[in-house]
């Protein structure tokens, strides 16, 4: 259903041109949009309007959570569109991501009115919209998403530094085994 009422969206380029050729272009404007965007946009209601959603899932936030602690995220530039190789699953969580952040930093109206000034200019892309309402580019928002991300997740950055073993040189190193014949150390 939220794919359904934001792609066949009544306002904008593609909704006056379906007056004169039919219904069917009134979604077109989906096209010129990011995986991230379409998808994201689901997620998060999903979220917000369920007591479940990948939003409150621990097992969709480890996948952001792991490639934040690897300092691996993918670029914006690979946020729209999927994979073969891992990650997989990338526009549903940097559409979650940059969703959530757009909400939580300009308000829940944030990316309506990104959309409806979206769906007026589509050939100019979603960057124009976001930069007239949140007075940033794309780009500057997705970095801000990261940077809170790392904020978030830096008291699990290190593991705790514990108490060295071994000889602190090159080496394998094996517990003594103890046989019939006496304690087996491998070194």
């Amino acid at each position: 259903l939220t794919h359904y009422i934001h792609l066949v969206y009544n306002d904008g380029f593609f909704h006056a041109l379906s007056r004169v050729f039919g219904p069917t272009l009134s979604p077109v404007h989906g096209a010129f949009l990011p995986g991230w965007a379409v998808e994201g946009i689901a997620v998060n209601a999903e979220t917000m309007f369920t007591s479940g959603g990948r939003g409150r899932s621990p097992y969709f936030e480890i996948y952001y959570r792991a490639l934040t602690l690897e300092d691996s995220m993918f670029p914006l530039s690979r946020a729209g569109y999927d994979s073969y190789k891992p990650p997989q699953g990338r526009e549903y969580i940097a559409g979650y991501l940059i969703i959530d952040y757009l909400i939580s930093h300009y308000g829940e109206a944030a990316y309506y009115r990104i959309h409806d000034d979206f769906v007026r200019h589509p050939f100019a892309g979603l960057d124009p919209a976001v930069k007239k309402v949140t007075g940033k580019t794309l780009h500057q928002i997705y970095q801000a998403v990261l940077t809170e991300l790392r904020r978030r997740f830096a008291p699990a950055a290190s593991i705790p530094a514990g108490t060295l073993e071994s000889p602190r040189n090159n080496g394998e190193f094996y517990l003594p085994h103890p046989t019939s014949r006496g304690m087996y150390v491998y070194h």
